[in-house]
Order: structure tokens, then sequence, then C-alpha cells
């Protein structure tokens, strides 16, 4: 029921507006979760669960922060197997990480 819902936990670090967000696969990894995000800052920062909970965070760090592009990051991807990442930007790029 959506109107229980609330917010778990709030992620900050990018410094202009965050416009994608990407769950990673598991895919039996057997590593811990972890969620990209994209902004206008042109960075794609990595958001692990399992650091230390602190004050709003829930657990989640900032295990990388990955730059490359010059334009707003406007959508991301993970590969099937969670290995790699693809970013596309405003720059008329697209990034692979892994």
């Amino acid at each position: 029921d959506w109107d229980h819902w609330v917010m778990a936990a709030e992620l900050e670090g990018h410094a202009r507006a965050v416009y994608a967000v990407a769950w990673r696969p598991s895919a039996g990894s057997g590593e811990g979760e972890l969620l990209a995000s994209g902004a206008v800052d042109g960075t794609v920062r990595l958001w692990d669960l399992g650091g230390v909970v602190s004050s709003g965070n829930k657990g989640w760090i900032c295990s990388s922060v990955l730059e490359g592009h010059t334009g707003w990051v406007r959508c991301l991807a993970w590969s099937p197997d969670g290995i790699e990442l693809a970013s596309g930007s405003r720059d008329k790029s697209v990034c692979f990480w892994g």
C-alpha cells in the first residue's frame, strides 16, 4: 500500500541535480547492494549498502565517484551480470565503467 511508504534513506553527495539512478542486478555476485546515480555535475556515484549506519544514510556509503563526462549524466544501465555500468550524457558520449 503506497499510502504507508516512508523514505528509507537519503543519499547526498552530488553537487547538482540527480537525473538517473540504476540498481545493479545481483546475478548471484555475492556482493552487497549497489546503486548508481548520475547527475548534472557530470559524475556517476556508486552507493554501497554496507557502510556504518548514521543519521539519514541507513548504511549506504558512496564507494566511488566516476568522472569522465563533461555534461549531464542522463541515463545509466548495468550489464546483465552487474559487472559493468554504462552512462550516457548530454555531452553526446557513452562511458563504460567496470
